[in-house]
C-alpha cells in the first residue's frame, strides 16, 4: 500500500509541520492518525495538533490540495440548457460515507466532488487563514 503525505497543523505553535518520511526524529502520524514524535528515546502524541492528509487531487498549477484547503473554484449553473458560472468557496474534506474527497460549500447543500476541483485554486486553509472561513462554516472533525 502506497503510503499518503501528511501535514500536522501544532495549535500550539500556530505553525503547519510536514513530517518527511523515514525520518529518526521528529513528527510523524501514527498507525491511528494520531500525530506523534519521536525524541530518540521513545514516542508520545502531540496533543493539540490535527492531522490533514493529501488529497492527490492538483489545484491550477499543479499545487497540491491538502485535506482543510480553502479552495476557490468556479461553480456551474445550467439555466435551461445556458450554463454560467460563479466564484465560490469551499474546505476541502473527507466524506466516510461516499469514500471520497469533495468541497463542502458553506452556506450550500451543494457538494463539489473531483470533477470541478479541476479550476481550483488554493487561497489558504482553515487553521492559518482564519479569516477565509466563518467559524460556522468550519467542518466537525
Amino acid at each position: 500500500m502506497k503510503s499518503r503525505a501528511v501535514r500536522i497543523y501544532d495549535t500550539k505553535a500556530k505553525k503547519m509541520v510536514y513530517p518527511k518520511e523515514g525520518t529518526q526524529q521528529g513528527v510523524f502520524v501514527g498507525m491511528d492518525g494520531y500525530p506523534m514524535q519521536f525524541d530518540g528515546k521513545g514516542f508520545f502524541k502531540l496533543d493539540g495538533c490535527v492531522t490533514m492528509f493529501d488529497t492527490g487531487l492538483r489545484a491550477v498549477g499543479g499545487v497540491p490540495i491538502w485535506e482543510g484547503d480553502v479552495c476557490e473554484v468556479d461553480i456551474p449553473h445550467d439555466f435551461g440548457g445556458m450554463v454560467s458560472f460563479s466564484k465560490a468557496r469551499g474546505i476541502m474534506v473527507w466524506n466516510d460515507h461516499e469514500g471520497r474527497w469533495f468541497l463542502k460549500m458553506p452556506h450550500s447543500h451543494m457538494r463539489h466532488g473531483n470533477f470541478q476541483v479541476t479550476n481550483a485554486q488554493v487561497i489558504g486553509n482553515l487553521y492559518e487563514h482564519k479569516h477565509l472561513i466563518q467559524d460556522g462554516d468550519r467542518p466537525n472533525k
